[in-house]
């Protein structure tokens, strides 16, 4: 046997340093971080979030779209029909519907 198969193999005492060198890019989050509730979720479930962020937005879109709709409508209503509670001059202690 030759001395460097008598030597102790060291490499389990010390720790791997890929492993090390992992551990120390790893990003640290504040708990006041926004980031931070993201940070420890998996690539699929960011996917996940992302896509029900966008289905949520896209039927927020639409309701304001519907909203927009409804109030132009009724603009339209008011403007044909009593106009004259869009002016300036309408004292403000009558009340609504009563014109």
């Amino acid at each position: 046997m030759n001395a460097s198969q008598n030597k102790p193999s060291s490499t389990f005492s010390q720790p791997i340093k890929g492993y090390e060198n992992a551990l120390n890019t790893v990003k640290k989050y504040d708990p006041s971080d926004p980031a931070s509730a993201y940070a420890q979720l998996t690539h699929d479930e960011l996917i996940q979030l992302v896509l029900k962020q966008k289905e949520t937005l896209t039927k927020k879109e639409a309701q304001v779209r519907e909203l927009e709709d409804y109030i132009d409508n009724l603009l339209v209503r008011v403007m044909e029909e009593t106009p004259n509670i869009l002016r300036n001059g309408v004292p403000l202690n009558k009340k609504a519907g009563k014109v």
